[in-house]
């Protein structure tokens, strides 16, 4: 799904546990992406992000999370759609068209950092959008990683 970068938002990134395929457990970033159907709908999301994180955190926290023998979150899409109702339930619904996990963790742009820092929320035209750290498409060592932010 490639939503417009004017209409979302990104939080801040979030660690989640994981487990590799030999047992090996650890934690990865991933982060939210928000979609919403304007401009003002946005700022409004914006403007719940602590309660948002908080209630994300919470959710992502109740469970590890499945890699493969790459790093790749196996089960990304059900925690997105588990995160929906999560976000749903934060902010007002109407504001809010779809969500989306990705993993790894987004990098901002430098003119927009401070704010992002502050608020813990960022419209993602002001982002570049692929997460750095994500697991590479090629073969690799399956390990999950540890430690963490």
């Amino acid at each position: 799904m490639a939503a417009d970068p004017q209409n979302r938002v990104q939080l801040q990134v979030f660690q989640v546990k994981v487990v590799d395929p030999k047992g090996t457990q650890g934690q990865t970033p991933v982060a939210v992406y928000i979609d919403v159907p304007n401009r003002q709908a946005s700022t409004d999301v914006c403007a719940m992000a602590p309660r948002l994180r908080d209630a994300l955190n919470t959710y992502l926290r109740k469970e590890t999370y499945t890699v493969d023998a790459q790093g790749r979150i196996t089960d990304i899409a059900r925690m997105s759609g588990g995160a929906r109702p999560v976000v749903d339930s934060t902010v007002k619904a109407s504001n809010v068209t779809g969500v989306e996990i990705k993993q790894g963790a987004p990098q901002v742009k430098a003119s927009a950092a401070s704010m992002f820092q502050k608020s813990g929320c960022i419209g993602v035209a002001d982002a570049n959008e692929e997460p750095k750290g994500a697991p590479k498409k090629a073969e690799g060592k399956g390990e999950a990683k540890s430690g963490g932010h």
